[in-house]
């Protein structure tokens, strides 16, 4: 750095004796101009952020855009369970950095539901009580299915949010997710939980799924806390979204679908 300074600091000496010899007026805009020269030398950044394209390179940081398959399957199989398939989701995709992010639903102890035609964000459902098998957990007839794939990277890399809609109102506002969904947080604040009831330190992973009931308790005792009350008989549009941040708030895939419950005509 201070080899640079003198060179600077040598070369304006050189411009000055130089300048010497115009007229006053002509010797104060040229100076104006190497000193813009030089402030914007030192203003000069370079982005620093491994998951942007243009890492390492000058100016601000920028992103790949991401990308949406509707009805689709994301190239890692669902793990989690037994006899789930990766069918019929909606999967965001970072292709710079091998992110994926996506959703779908379930029917319990059916198959994979297919998005509706003409929509393919949204899943229509029946409503009422699942037919369960002795043991199980009772519940609405859908879970959600949630794959993420963060490919050579793990989630302390990243920021990864999830938000779920218990309000059967069909007022979903995608510009403010804050406001819209009834639990929206990070990955980060479960995982401590997780990892005591799993022994899985997911921070350090690269891949999480999961499927689950609204009306399980875990998510219904949350929806309650926020004065919600999940009725599986109800009929309505429930939303839900999972979101990769960088860790300064650069978003770089997503996967949004709405699930759409009728009345059972049986």
């Amino acid at each position: 750095m201070k080899y640079v300074l003198c060179t600077i600091l040598i070369s304006l000496a050189h411009q000055t004796h130089f300048i010497m010899t115009f007229s006053f007026q002509t010797k104060r805009l040229i100076l104006i101009g190497l000193a813009l020269g030089v402030g914007s030398l030192h203003a000069q950044t370079n982005c620093d952020d491994p998951l942007a394209s243009n890492f390492e390179g000058a100016g601000s940081c920028t992103y790949c855009t991401s990308t949406n398959a509707l009805n689709s399957s994301p190239e890692e199989g669902i793990t989690i369970g037994s006899g789930l398939s990766n069918d019929h989701m909606n999967v965001g995709t970072d292709a710079c950095n091998g992110i994926t992010a996506s959703l779908g639903v379930v029917e319990r102890f059916e198959d994979n539901v297919e998005p509706q035609a003409g929509n393919l964000t949204n899943y229509q459902v029946n409503n009422g009580y699942a037919d369960v098998p002795e043991g199980a957990e009772p519940g609405a007839r859908w879970n959600y299915l949630l794959s993420v794939n963060l490919g050579e990277h793990t989630f302390e890399d990243v920021d990864v949010k999830f938000g779920l809609d218990f309000d059967p109102s069909d007022n979903f506002d995608a510009s403010n997710l804050d406001g819209s969904y009834t639990i929206f947080g990070s990955f980060s604040e479960a995982f401590a939980f997780v990892e005591t009831g799993s022994g899985i330190d997911y921070a350090q992973a690269s891949i999480f799924q999961d499927s689950q009931n609204f009306d399980f308790g875990f998510w219904s005792q949350l929806a309650e806390g926020a004065n919600v009350d999940f009725d599986p008989n109800a009929v309505g549009v429930y939303n839900l979204g999972v979101y990769v941040y960088t860790l300064e708030g650069a978003l770089l895939t997503f996967s949004e679908i709405s699930v759409e419950v009728i009345q059972d005509s049986e």
